[in-house]
């Protein structure tokens, strides 16, 4: 698991960015999935990450070259499967505000943990948001077993139906499989 913003673990800030002037201040960025923040950033040259919870966002931040894809509790297992697999570069990441959550994390197979002081330029309302009450804006707190494993099993049924209605042999040449 690769860990940011911890005393005993080295790591390179992320520094968090709202607007395409921000973009040239810093060489790691993080910022609310945006394509134009995202364009500025490929076009600098400069490493990214991305917050993000739609799954369409999370596999186009992984296509544009982000490092970190961040995702909330309600996410994590859907982003952590598609990472897995269709190999991402990206790495999928939580918030955490503590220690303790390292544990759950790595039980859960999340890439990337996130402290706090990982965010070198943090309003401190964003960073006392991130501590360990769970449900605060932007503290992800870890979801249920049941959470992740019913999650993954909905996403699994969808690839499964979808997979059988592409291997039909009964569609005629003018049927549609995409609109039954």
């Amino acid at each position: 698991m690769i860990i940011l913003g911890h005393a005993l673990v080295p790591y390179e800030p992320l520094y968090l960015i709202k607007n395409g002037d921000e973009v040239f201040k810093y060489d790691n960025l993080l910022f609310k999935f945006n394509d134009r923040l995202i364009a500025a950033a490929q076009k600098a040259q400069k490493k990214f990450s991305v917050i993000t919870n739609d799954i369409n966002e999370i596999l186009l931040a992984n296509g544009a070259g982000a490092r970190f894809i961040v995702v909330d509790k309600k996410s994590a297992a859907v982003a952590q499967k598609l990472a897995n697999d269709y190999l991402f570069d990206a790495k999928i990441a939580m918030f955490i505000g503590s220690a303790r959550a390292l544990k759950a994390l790595a039980e859960l197979g999340i890439d990337a943990a996130i402290f706090k002081d990982a965010i070198a330029n943090a309003p401190k309302s964003l960073l006392a948001s991130i501590g360990d009450s769970v449900g605060s804006k932007f503290h992800f707190g870890l979801p249920k077993k049941d959470e992740i494993f019913g999650g993954a099993q909905k996403l699994a049924d969808k690839i499964s139906a979808l997979d059988k209605k592409l291997s039909a042999p009964a569609a005629g040449k003018n049927d549609d499989i995409w609109k039954k």
